[in-house]
């Protein structure tokens, strides 16, 4: 059973049929990932899931792939769309405590999504950030 949703995004940050996919390069932004075998990738706001799909793709069964999103429609979607995928789609926010385990991922993917959190909102991402990447993973961007 899926936590309980927003129905229209986070702070009203409406994304519902829209998406960044255009805006971004994504090969540029994959291989500044690095990504490697065997990781657990958060996909943060992921909306559609374009990136999620593109993590996936690279781990090629290899790893695990989250998809968060406060969205119940984006992410009912992406469920449907990814069956049988190594991506797991999440109804959640991630300004807030979510239902992940504390220090299971390897890295965060936060895009087009920042811009839209109050500070409280940034406070609450920082420290679910924190609870959850693993012990000796980096905190900066790159």
């Amino acid at each position: 059973m899926m936590p309980e949703c927003l129905g229209s995004g986070i702070r009203g940050h409406h994304h519902r049929g829209k998406s960044s996919e255009d805006l971004i390069d994504k090969e540029v932004v994959l291989k500044a990932l690095n990504l490697r075998p065997g990781q657990v990738i958060l996909d943060a706001g992921c909306g559609n899931g374009y990136m999620a799909k593109e993590f996936a793709r690279i781990l090629n069964g290899s790893g695990k792939v989250i998809a968060l999103d406060p969205d119940e429609i984006s992410i009912g979607e992406l469920s449907r769309d990814t069956v049988g995928s190594s991506i797991m789609p999440i109804c959640e926010d991630i300004s807030k405590k979510t239902s992940l385990e504390a220090l299971s991922v390897d890295l965060v993917y936060l895009s087009m999504v920042f811009h839209g959190f109050s500070g409280e909102q940034i406070d609450g991402f920082k420290i679910e950030i924190d609870r959850l990447l693993k012990p000796g993973i980096s905190r900066e961007n790159s």
